[in-house]
């Protein structure tokens, strides 16, 4: 990722990683989600935890490569979400260390 990716970023972006990363005083009042700037969020949290990475004590080194491995599946399967990439993934959930997040949302449907 570039160096200064974050420098790049337009103000609708920042106030959306403000909003979903910092928990404002207010819940949003209907959804604003946003394909793009959630792609944002994901590779600033991921370039945020490589930089956090360097500063860890090694005994504690696993830990965060966990979780950068959780954020950067959840990038894969988030640009491909078709059912071999899911089902992939499922069937390497019986690895060992092997963790994947999903987001899955729910539609409501009026009739």
């Amino acid at each position: 990722m570039d160096e200064n990716f974050t420098e790049k970023l337009s103000t609708e972006a920042i106030m959306y990683l403000t909003h979903h990363i910092f928990l404002p005083p207010r819940l949003p009042q209907e959804d604003d989600s946003d394909l793009e700037y959630e792609s944002i969020m994901l590779n600033v949290t991921l370039d945020a935890l490589r930089k956090f990475k360097t500063h860890v004590v090694d005994e504690n080194d696993g830990a965060i490569d966990l979780v950068i491995a959780m954020i950067s599946s959840l990038m894969t399967i988030r640009a491909s979400v078709g059912e071999r990439e899911l089902e992939s993934a499922l069937r390497e959930l019986c690895k060992k260390g092997t963790v994947y997040v999903f987001f899955i949302m729910a539609f409501q449907i009026s009739y």
